[in-house]
């Protein structure tokens, strides 16, 4: 099973990384071949050095010789070396003008010819080591015989599939968000600037793990996906959190309670135990989720000015629950600490519509009850059934063959893609389909 997974996984980054490049590639699809190859990097450039060789003798009135000696007899700079020349016009420039701004069309000059051969050694690289290019390389081997029997082609393949094995494998990896560690930034409205300093955390195995078995669970039986409701069938108590029409209430609610689970009951860090285990499942997959709701509602089944004003308001709600000081400056196991303070807050406080945080407080208080006394054997049931909802939940996301939400897939592509874009192609290719409403 753990082969299985680390193939399917692999496989599945591998086709993401195809679909980005087929629409954020440097080369187009249709040009990643051998032939391009040879045209654009090899031929084009002897094409350009003979035009400037033969404007250079055209220069020269057709006398070559002279033409070519007068480049390096007449060219200061030539003559007498770039390096002494740039000494030159570094120390005359402090006193004249004019040399001082030869320096600068100098400098300018410099640049440029640095910026054109990196781009146009980078985007060679790129180019070589591409998918697609891959793919095309592949192709010509398989289909022309001569390409086979030819020792040179034979080689180029095998050293280009040997520096691509060594080159290191991106680690799969998702952003991680806390709506009680939220701060200014967000509120300024500057979502696309904070989540570039938010923390990603590579995808924990244990997740990996329990995603592929609920998608096998889910093709051999062939049970609908759910929003983690099918987890709580003997939790009666805790259902109302999951019967919500917006799924962007469920996961901040959920959220919520998760962070509350965090800040009071985390496992010891160094005691490798299965709570261990599913308390990372469980606070990575709700801060994965959150941050989707916060940053990239497009790519959640619900409509997509739905979620925001849910987050919106949960923002609001979160404020008025803290007050402007401690909204700002506190850190968030303190303001787990005054979010649980809050009047109306325990367990057997009413659930109201549309109030994430209280919701979410009364459920983590609820959460919080079971494993109160010294009990490793309750404490390890809570956190993995917390697991259990948030994979749930997470492969209930996945999913999805409208419009919109595969332009938002798209759309996230050339940031870097997302780990539910991912997993959409995984469900998708498997028939996997998330019931209507």
């Amino acid at each position: 099973m753990n082969y299985i997974l680390v193939v399917v996984s692999n496989n599945k980054n591998d086709e993401v990384n195809f679909l980005c490049e087929y629409y954020h590639s440097v080369i187009p699809v249709v040009l990643a071949s051998p032939f391009f190859l040879l045209a654009n990097y090899f031929l084009l450039p002897v094409v350009v050095l003979g035009l400037c060789l033969m404007t250079v003798v055209l220069c020269g009135f057709d006398d070559a010789g002279f033409a070519f000696s007068s480049i390096t007899r007449d060219n200061f700079a030539i003559k007498s070396g770039v390096v002494n020349t740039t000494m030159c016009l570094l120390i005359k420039s402090i006193s004249s003008p004019s040399a001082f701004f030869t320096t600068v069309d100098f400098a300018i000059t410099f640049l440029l010819l640095a910026i054109f051969f990196y781009e146009e050694m980078w985007e060679f690289i790129v180019f070589l080591l591409s998918n697609w290019f891959m793919v095309s390389l592949v192709h010509n081997y398989v289909t022309k015989r001569w390409w086979r029997d030819s020792k040179m082609f034979r080689s180029s393949v095998h050293r280009i599939i040997w520096l691509r094995k060594k080159m290191s494998q991106p680690i799969l990896g998702f952003k991680q968000f806390s709506l009680l560690n939220l701060r200014w930034p967000l509120v300024l409205g500057l979502p696309s600037m904070f989540s570039l300093v938010l923390e990603t955390a590579p995808v924990p195995k244990g997740a990996k793990y329990a995603i592929m078995e609920s998608l096998v669970k889910h093709i051999h039986d062939g049970t609908d996906l759910n929003n983690g409701s099918s987890v709580l069938v003997n939790r009666e108590d805790l259902l109302p959190a999951c019967r919500s029409d917006s799924l962007a209430e469920v996961i901040l609610t959920w959220h919520v309670a998760t962070t509350i689970m965090e800040a009071k009951y985390s496992p010891d860090k160094g005691k490798q135990s299965k709570a261990s285990q599913y308390h990372m499942v469980a606070t990575r997959l709700s801060k994965y989720c959150a941050y989707l709701v916060a940053f990239h509602p497009e790519l959640l089944p619900d409509n997509q000015e739905k979620s925001e004003r849910v987050f919106e308001a949960a923002k609001e709600e979160l404020k008025a629950t803290l007050k402007c000081a401690p909204y700002y400056l506190l850190c968030w196991r303190s303001r787990v600490d005054k979010v649980m303070a809050a009047p109306n807050r325990e367990a057997t406080a009413p659930w109201e519509d549309g109030k994430v945080v209280h919701n979410g407080t009364k459920l983590g208080n609820m959460l919080r009850e079971e494993p109160t006394r010294d009990d490793d054997t309750q404490r390890e049931q809570t956190w993995k059934l917390l697991a259990d909802l948030w994979t749930e939940l997470l492969v209930y996301l996945a999913p999805s063959g409208d419009e919109e939400r595969v332009m938002g897939h798209e759309s996230v592509l050339v940031q870097g893609g997302e780990f539910i874009t991912v997993l959409w192609a995984l469900t998708t290719h498997t028939g996997i389909t998330r019931p209507e409403k």
